[in-house]
């Protein structure tokens, strides 16, 4: 059997193909049906990379109990590992390694799939989320290329190569070939998504606020992930242009609220309320569902960009203690990461969660100077350029109250040359 991308299917009927390909469909389009992936694994429970897909559903989800749903799922994926070809064995491998909380060999995989079945786009997006997780621009790029020189009009091809393109800061290439996946394939949020980041890297403020309010239609039945994203987005240029009622507005009916618990909802709202503060909105109540839910998760420690972003959100408690006990548990876990992450959780992730914890607080010569060793290195806790310009910012405000305004200068004047409507920048100097 084949799918849908003409690659050899190992052990399964028709049905359970035809299931597999739409999954990948749904998240190729970032849809909300996930089923098919789980109904092909359960019409063949012995094949491992039906298995492999249905426990890397589970773990996007990215808090433990993802993790936890996935297990029955990599438990037969070990049972059977082997039993595809070379192509399935390989993302078998990749996925455990996932599983294994082992990204950077996970990425390896990937990256090793896509050199011999670049047609392989569902595999591919999974290695470009790990390159995302992992800020690295170099594996988004690398997968982005490999599959658009095998399937140029593939639909969500050229999405996933723009992104990859925008992180390395090929602005223009990014934005030709997002506008070509919009024109094979009109409703790819994903190349709506990286253009609403060129838009915003070159400080064309008005053109991504017309484009992303023409496209924000077809989200609507769109997966909330993609579909908020998007939205958040729209609320940074809403932000830079100082539209502040329609900023909270957007926050209101788009970024919080359909699924609190969902780690990404807590951490677009915790970014989109932190942004604002540092434009002087007064937010009002809207920090304390957001950090009672973020309080609710515990500490998973999945991921060190979350992290940073969760850490924030608990400094917004009037009780001191829930920070404090996040902060114990992260140094704890910080010293059993192994799979190459050390030095992202010791060295990068845990003085700057703690300079972020002293911003949260007010201590704001404590934040500067523990923010400032790591600046340099930030790219490495993953997500995108305007995700992590948030703590520049935040670093940035912390010297500028502090009286370290020598050294901040020169870095908010090359902000403001770059985008000469940076009104956080505009803001402080």
């Amino acid at each position: 059997m084949k799918d849908a991308y003409d690659l050899d299917m190992t052990a399964m009927d028709g049905e359970a193909v035809r299931a597999y390909d739409a999954y990948v469909q749904n998240l190729l389009s970032y849809g909300v049906d996930y089923s098919p992936i789980f109904k092909a694994a359960a019409l063949s429970p012995d094949n491992a990379f039906l298995n492999a897909h249905a426990a890397a559903v589970h773990m996007s989800l990215e808090a433990t109990s993802g993790y936890e749903a996935a297990i029955p799922f990599v438990k037969a994926l070990k049972e059977n590992l082997g039993n595809g070809n070379e192509r399935e064995q390989l993302f078998c491998e990749a996925v455990l390694f996932q599983a294994e909380q082992k990204p950077r060999s996970a990425l390896r995989k990937f990256l090793e799939l896509a050199a011999i079945f670049p047609n392989d786009i569902a595999a591919l997006k999974w290695g470009q989320t790990q390159a995302f997780n992992l800020g690295h621009g170099e594996a988004l790029l690398a997968l982005g290329a490999a599959l658009t020189e095998v399937l140029p009009e593939a639909p969500y091809a050229q999405g996933m190569l723009a992104f990859g393109l925008e992180q390395m800061n090929d602005l223009a290439g990014a934005e030709e070939a997002a506008r070509r996946a919009v024109a094979i394939q009109s409703d790819d949020a994903w190349a709506h998504h990286a253009l609403a980041h060129v838009f915003e890297t070159d400080g064309r403020i008005e053109d991504g606020l017309t484009f992303l309010k023409t496209q924000s239609a077809s989200w609507n039945d769109k997966g909330v992930f993609i579909r908020e994203h998007n939205w958040w987005h729209l609320g940074l240029y809403l932000l830079d242009l100082d539209r502040k009622e329609e900023a909270l507005a957007n926050y209101d009916a788009h970024l919080w609220g359909e699924w609190p618990e969902f780690g990404q909802e807590q951490i677009g709202a915790t970014s989109m309320l932190w942004r604002m503060e540092l434009r002087g909105i007064d937010v009002g109540v809207r920090w304390q569902p957001v950090a009672e839910k973020v309080l609710e998760r515990g500490h998973e420690h999945l991921q060190p960009f979350h992290d940073m972003h969760f850490v924030f959100a608990l400094s917004r408690l009037e009780d001191d203690k829930p920070i404090q006990e996040f902060l114990t548990s992260l140094e704890a876990h910080s010293k059993t990461v192994n799979g190459g992450m050390e030095e992202v959780w010791q060295k990068i992730c845990l003085p700057a969660a703690k300079g972020v914890a002293a911003y949260g607080r007010g201590q704001m010569r404590a934040a500067f100077e523990l923010m400032t060793p790591v600046m340099g290195d930030l790219q490495k806790i993953g997500g995108s350029h305007a995700q992590r310009d948030l703590f520049e910012q935040c670093w940035l405000d912390a010297g500028y109250q502090c009286g370290e305004e020598s050294v901040v200068r020169d870095r908010l004047q090359e902000r403001l040359n770059a985008r000469p409507n940076d009104l956080f920048a505009q803001m402080r100097v």
